[in-house]
């Protein structure tokens, strides 16, 4: 309830205030005595309203209105230097046209609660309807009817939802059948994967193979070296030598020389035979391991 409306440059109030009783409070005087100001004075407060100048006191000066509620709270509209709001002598700030929330709060008032100047009896010439608007909202019927149709609405779009999300569920699971053979796709995947490394391995084997191939060919180039075709003569020349040798002493150095070809060039046929047959069980080996057909590209591997 308001105990107390002070005025200040508003209209024709200088500086006046006015003690409201509990209950009914008359105001009486002459037209034009002010009367009306003083309810306008407590609608710019709860309001905001009336905007502009217009309610300015002619001889200037800052102006401002105040009220009290029997809660404690004070509230101060000012308009000159500054336009400002304040509650308990904490300024508003940021209002714009419409009064700030907290003096809604405080003043706990709507225009159900004001009745205006040659306005008709309240609810007496209302229809229905509005009548029934308005008992609601004093009832705060209609906070539960907008409460309602709101969990409505809130109800109607999660159901939505749900229905969207069920849609896409659906055709998630419809498209992952397009993606049933994925295990066997695998299994093939890891299956070549297996004949790339083989595959790999034996590009390996071909590169040391075809080295191996070189070396041997190069071994045979030197064994048609007319050297190696007097080997056998040599050694029978080694062998007179050493029969000669207790006459020829002068010449042992040389035979102890062509010796020792002789041993290089038996050792080198010897190598030369292994490595032929370690070639064979080589190649033995490549055929073994090659697929009769290639996985990648599908031809005869001979």
């Amino acid at each position: 309830m308001i105990t107390k409306l002070k005025m200040q440059n508003f209209e024709g109030y200088t500086d006046s205030e006015l003690e409201l009783s509990a209950g009914v409070n008359v105001i009486i005087g002459e037209s034009d005595a002010g009367k009306s100001a003083l309810f306008r004075a407590f609608e710019w407060i709860r309001t905001n309203r009336p905007l502009g100048d217009g309610f300015r006191s002619e001889w200037g000066g800052d102006t401002f209105a105040e009220v009290w509620t029997d809660d404690g709270h004070h509230i101060r509209r000012g308009k000159g230097g500054t336009n400002s709001y304040s509650i308990d002598g904490r300024d508003l700030k940021a209002f714009g046209q419409n009064p700030p929330m907290e003096v809604e709060t405080v003043l706990r008032m709507d225009d159900v609660n004001m009745q205006y100047q040659n306005e008709p009896p309240f609810l007496l010439y209302e229809s229905p309807g509005e009548a029934a608007r308005i008992l609601n909202r004093a009832a705060s019927i209609q906070i539960i009817d907008h409460t309602i149709r709101n969990i409505g609405r809130k109800i109607d779009a999660a159901r939505r939802e749900k229905n969207a999300c069920q849609n896409q569920i659906t055709d998630k699971k419809e498209a992952l059948k397009a993606y049933a053979n994925l295990p066997k796709a695998e299994e093939e995947i890891e299956l070549l994967e297996k004949w790339e490394n083989q595959k790999h391995a034996l590009a390996r084997q071909s590169v040391s193979l075809t080295k191996l191939i070189r070396q041997i060919q190069v071994v045979e180039k030197g064994l048609a070296n007319p050297i190696f075709s007097k080997l056998k003569e040599c050694e029978k020349l080694v062998q007179e030598v050493e029969q000669l040798n207790s006459v020829r002493t002068a010449q042992t150095a040389d035979i102890k020389r062509l010796k020792k070809t002789l041993y290089q060039g038996m050792d080198l046929e010897r190598n030369i035979d292994s490595r032929w047959k370690s070639l064979a069980v080589k190649e033995e080996r490549f055929k073994e391991i090659s697929p009769e057909i290639c996985p990648l590209c599908g031809k005869d591997m001979e």
